[in-house]
């Protein structure tokens, strides 16, 4: 009996560990800045913890009074200030720049009198009173832009020199350089800096010059503390540096168990705390802390190619891992850069990605960007690398397919719910209702029949050619042809003869230096000149905004299809994939769930925050806060522009993702039938045949 027990065991040691085998290990986080044995901090940093600052993202300027943050937010035509996240005081005007001092805020507004611009300068405490105002007239023909004042000194930043002014407004010194180059900063010793092409100097305004101090080789300048006067902010942390360019990390974020990105400024408060803030994250509060205080978390990777900083530093996705970062107390985002800071190449960094999903060490989610040279879900999702999120969604009891608006096109288009999005935007066309009538598609006989009979001097669509025509109408056609679950597709047929057909016949218009058309596009259909129009709907008030702009009822028709069915598509702002191979696809889903449910989107994918959006804008009042339509739309949408959008986002069949291979394989076919040499039925038999090996193989 003891015999048959050992051997039973061994059994099950084996077949765990035979379960075991190939997969990736917990990714839950270890604390490098501690150490195990003693629990004493070891890290070459501070130890700090971080959390939410309760204050309005972008604001204007930052300054703490009495142990709490104000902050100075700009409005269209106002500026408010608030204490924490609660405005306290709301200011008329054109202010367009603030620095925050000791007694409260600097603003510099415009002023426009007698033909002549000048500067109106006002120092508001922290309280909302008006402690001083004065008026500065700049050189002519000079622009101002970065401003921060000192205890003796007003400095500006012009559009071709630096311009110091004393306390009353008198100028003291200007100091030329290059047109519309370098930046101020002020420095956390008090004094304001000049910074161009990676260098940092010191300005000498006695001689009325600047006078080079070190070069920022690495990561971006910040004001600094009484100890030093920058910081120098990186992918891993944050560094002091002093005046000679030497450096001392101040917090590096993988000792403490934090991962935080898109920093871009950093503000030193009292007790030792620091208060980061970038262009789209939310605002963190770094503090320090006792090594008993770091606890372990969860660490999921989130990777992203092209890892373009400027797509992320306005990306809303890194706005999203910000700010669940800033409230989960167990789980962290890390975004991970594919290339490596642009070491490896696209090409160079998707390959080592497949590497390392076939060793079990790619990433726990993958952030997709749609666009030339972007990374692609369909290769993933053919070789099942992607999990199914309809999984998760019909699990939640919070939750279920229908409250996610695309969640079904998503699925028709690929093969199953493979990625989600924070929002969505749509690409259509529109025309006149009294030249379209009332539809949401158009076919394309009718798109030829129109394009004959047009006058020459007008336009069906602006900037149309052949290749792009087929472009947007074969890659919509091969999203409703390639059914990915079963591994077949369907070309051989008439519809996708007649789209052949039609980019092969339509009538070319190619922009070009010699016929530029310039104007507004709802005079130009109105005049007759163009028939239809190109909209991107990014906003529950964008067709309101059209409608207004236009005068008078279009129809929305989108690109022409075979039947005649809804011609506009859902295009996901940067959605994500959950790898198959992540270890935790429950906490994947958690951050998921959050990055919908939370949006501040004007049209997320969310069903409930999309309706909470269109109810505001019902009841948007002309001082409300604004919207991404606010500039030409004053007080509410109507309730026909409200069913106009609604109706329209339920007659969207489809999304703009799609397989690029299926799309390569239409174009190279099509190029014979486009000479001549291959009649348009020929055409759809070879782009079936190859299509078909090509699904199939992917089944």
């Amino acid at each position: 009996m003891k015999q048959r027990i050992m051997a039973g065991l061994l059994l099950l040691c084996l077949a765990l560990s035979l379960c075991a085998c190939g997969k990736k290990e917990e990714t839950t986080a270890s604390v490098p800045g501690v150490d195990a044995q003693s629990g004493a901090w070891i890290g070459q940093g501070g130890c700090f913890t971080a959390e939410r600052a309760r204050m309005p993202k972008g604001a204007l300027a930052v300054g703490e009074y009495e142990g709490e943050l104000y902050a100075l937010t700009m409005g269209m035509e106002f500026c408010s200030l608030c204490r924490g996240e609660t405005e306290i005081k709301r200011l008329d005007g054109h202010i367009y720049d603030a620095c925050a001092v000791k007694e409260g805020f600097w603003l510099n507004e415009d002023l426009y009198e007698d033909g002549r611009a000048s500067q109106k300068l006002s120092l508001l405490s922290f309280t909302g009173e008006t402690m001083r105002q004065l008026t500065l007239t700049p050189p002519d023909g000079t622009i101002l832009r970065k401003m921060y004042v000192t205890d003796s000194r007003i400095c500006f930043n012009s559009s071709d020199a630096l311009l110091l002014y004393d306390l009353d407004g008198t100028l003291k010194a200007s100091i030329p350089h290059g047109e519309w180059q370098g930046e101020l900063l002020m420095g956390g010793d008090g004094a304001v800096y000049y910074l161009e092409d990676g260098a940092v100097y010191a300005i000498n305004e006695e001689n009325a010059r600047v006078e080079p101090l070190f070069s920022l080789e690495q990561g971006t300048l910040s004001c600094g503390d009484g100890e030093t006067p920058f910081f120098r902010i990186q992918s891993e942390g944050i560094y002091r540096l002093h005046p000679d360019g030497s450096a001392a990390p101040l917090v590096l974020w993988e000792e403490c168990g934090l991962a935080i990105s898109g920093v871009s400024e950093v503000l030193a408060l009292d007790g030792g705390r620091y208060l980061l803030t970038g262009e789209n994250i939310t605002p963190l509060l770094l503090s320090p802390a006792a090594p008993s205080e770091i606890k372990p978390r969860v660490i999921l990777t989130l990777g992203v190619l092209p890892a373009d900083p400027r797509v992320l530093q306005f990306s809303s996705v890194s706005a999203a891992v910000s700010a669940f970062n800033a409230e989960s107390p167990d789980l962290t985002i890390k975004l991970e850069d594919l290339t490596d800071g642009g070491t490896f190449t696209v090409e160079a960094a998707i390959s080592r990605l497949n590497t390392r999903i076939a060793a079990g060490d790619g990433p726990d989610m993958l952030f997709f960007q749609q666009g030339p040279g972007a990374l692609s879900p369909f290769p993933l999702i053919h070789q099942g690398l992607l999990r199914d999120l309809s999984v998760d969604v019909e699990a939640d009891p919070d939750m279920t397919l229908a409250d996610i608006l695309p969640a079904e096109a998503i699925a028709r288009d690929c093969g199953g719910l493979y990625l989600l999005a924070e929002s969505f935007s749509i690409d259509s066309r529109v025309g006149l209702k009294s030249r379209f009538g009332d539809r949401w598609g158009w076919r394309f006989d009718e798109y030829l029949e129109m394009d004959r009979s047009r006058p020459e001097d007008s336009l069906l669509m602006y900037n149309i050619t052949r290749d792009y025509f087929l472009e947007q109408c074969a890659a919509r056609f091969a999203r409703s042809a390639i059914d990915w679950k079963s591994g077949t597709c369907d070309f051989q047929n008439r519809a996708f003869a007649d789209l052949l057909e039609t980019s092969k016949s339509i009538r070319e218009n190619p922009e070009d230096p010699n016929n530029m058309v310039f104007g507004l596009p709802w005079t130009m259909l109105h005049d007759g000149y163009l028939l239809t129009d190109a909209v991107f709907i990014n906003s529950v008030g964008s067709l309101a905004v059209y409608r207004q702009s236009l005068g008078e009822d279009f129809s929305v028709i989108g690109w022409p299809t075979p039947d005649g069915s809804c011609g506009s598509d859902f295009r996901l702002s940067e959605p994500i994939a959950v790898l198959t191979a992540s270890r935790h696809p429950a906490e994947c889903w958690r951050f998921l769930k959050y990055v919908l449910t939370q949006s501040e989107q004007t049209l997320p994918c969310y069903r409930p925050l999309l309706e909470e959006r269109i109810d505001a804008a019902r009841n948007r009042t002309d001082d409300s806060e604004p919207l991404l339509y606010a500039e030409m739309l004053k007080g509410p949408i109507s309730e026909s522009d409200a069913a106009l959008l609604t109706d329209l986002l339920a007659h969207i069949e489809h999304t703009t993702l799609y397989d690029q291979t299926a799309l390569d394989i239409i174009k190279e076919e099509s190029a014979a039938c486009f000479g001549g040499t291959r009649s348009a039925e020929e055409t759809a038999a070879m782009v079936q045949s190859r299509i078909s090996i090509y699904v199939s193989e992917r089944h």
